[in-house]
């Protein structure tokens, strides 16, 4: 991992990150962010893939019949 390097205020008595640092930070922020969100997107995912199992038995087959019925009946 790359050194943080850093600026040293007129004052001396405090340092503030450089704006290299500070834009990679973000950009590590940027991809935490997509990947809880991608985490949280499969869960949703994984909670209705279960709900359809549960509710047909973990038959697709009755499931896709019912989505047909379904069908038919909004037309």
């Amino acid at each position: 991992m790359s050194e943080i390097k850093y600026i040293e205020s007129k004052s001396n008595q405090m340092q503030i990150p450089s704006e290299y640092e500070i834009f990679m930070e973000i950009i590590r922020a940027e991809k935490m962010e997509k990947q809880i969100q991608e985490s949280i997107n499969s869960m949703g995912y994984t909670v209705v893939e279960n709900c359809i199992k549960i509710k047909y038995n973990n038959s697709y087959e009755e499931f896709k019949k019912e989505i047909k019925a379904n069908e038919k009946t909004r037309l």
